[in-house]
């Protein structure tokens, strides 16, 4: 009696198992929304910076990262699901500190601050591209961003093949947002030669049709953002009648330093396609937003803006002072004062009379 009772449990056990596994396999339990699931209306808000050209610390009307990187973290802490942030290039090469470690102090402020990603400017290639994306070749010790470098008009000749991914997938609320990153096609004339012989930079529109479509058919995106390190002002009447597989619906802008924003109406647009570039060295951080319907999981309205960062980023973040710190031999370095002008140096000046004075060292 006693092994007859024991068998019978092991038997209702098993089979309340089978049981189990069966609904469940029934149900399709997955805990991702799919396609037909009719989502939460939202605003989403996205950030964005351009050219900051590694402003770590602040400066005239320069916040520094510091505090954009306080304002930037307390905005995506207070709304996770519906922010993003996104850079359009050229974040490295500038100041001392960053032009010194290579970029990585600027690499380690992104990682706190939580970027969504980024798109290659012509000034990532400036110590030789290889410099820059062994941030993105998975080994801790060179250190690693911990958000995507995007190109997708950036071709090796070599290999016939992209040098980092054109795009990435973010999910924000369960809708599903595309972000291409592309790069001026004439910027190879910006560059060092030698170090971009080897590359060729392809047409931009015919780069994002490319990928809007492949984002809009294959990855099934709702949205689609297009970050570019370039001016699209030229040509923003074609992006926006864009319409169907190759419609986008936002525009981050860089590059000319120019700071600017607005929403174009061409084409057959059911909402305004809305650019923004935000300056340079952190003097502005861009703001687009995008009003998401869910039940047809599409823009309904859309604006952008952008935030005078002096006025804007009040606060100093600790974690990004204390990430900082580390690189405090290349600060005190910085600060050194080499000489004295006597008179004022404009930046187009500066840059002639150091060519010169290299040449001249050289004899070149």
């Amino acid at each position: 009696m006693i092994r007859t009772k024991f068998d019978f449990k092991k038997i209702f056990l098993f089979l309340f198992i089978l049981l189990i596994t069966f609904t469940l396999s029934a149900c399709g339990v997955d805990p991702q929304p799919n396609e037909e699931t009719e989502l939460e209306d939202i605003t989403l808000t996205i950030y964005t910076l351009n050219d900051f050209h590694g402003t770590i610390e602040e400066n005239g009307n320069m916040a520094g990262i510091y505090k954009i990187g306080d304002f930037l973290i307390k905005e995506k802490q207070n709304s996770p699901e519906t922010t993003l942030i996104i850079s359009a290039g050229d974040m490295f090469q500038g100041t001392a500190v960053s032009s010194m470690t290579r970029g990585r102090a600027v690499v380690d402020a992104m990682n706190i601050i939580g970027f969504d990603a980024m798109t290659l400017g012509n000034h990532e290639f400036d110590w030789g591209i290889d410099v820059v994306l062994k941030y993105q070749d998975g080994k801790e010790e060179n250190g690693e961003a911990n958000f995507p470098f995007l190109a997708a008009n950036i071709i090796d000749k070599k290999s016939n093949e992209l040098i980092t991914k054109p795009y990435t997938i973010v999910k924000k609320s369960g809708y599903k947002i595309g972000i291409i990153g592309i790069i001026g096609s004439d910027q190879t004339k910006d560059i060092l030669a030698s170090y971009v012989e080897n590359y060729e930079f392809t047409d931009e529109i015919t780069a994002i049709k490319k990928y809007t479509k492949v984002l809009r058919n294959e990855e099934k995106c709702d949205i689609v953002i297009v970050s570019a390190h370039c001016d699209t002002q030229d040509y923003g009447n074609k992006l926006s009648s864009l319409s169907d597989d190759y419609k986008i619906d936002a525009i981050i802008n860089g590059h000319t330093h120019q700071a600017y924003y607005g929403e174009l109406n061409f084409g057959d647009r059911e909402a305004p396609l809305p650019y923004v570039q935000s300056g340079c060295y952190g003097q502005y951080v861009g703001k687009i937003v995008l009003q998401l319907n869910g039940k047809e999981r599409k823009v309904i309205n859309a604006s952008a803006n952008n935030l005078k960062a002096k006025s804007t980023c009040k606060t100093e973040n600790i974690d990004i002072k204390n990430a900082i710190s580390k690189y405090s031999k290349e600060m005190e370095v910085s600060k050194e004062v080499l000489g004295v002008s006597g008179e004022t140096v404009y930046q187009n000046e500066g840059g002639k009379w150091a060519a010169n004075v290299i040449a001249t060292y050289e004899d070149v």
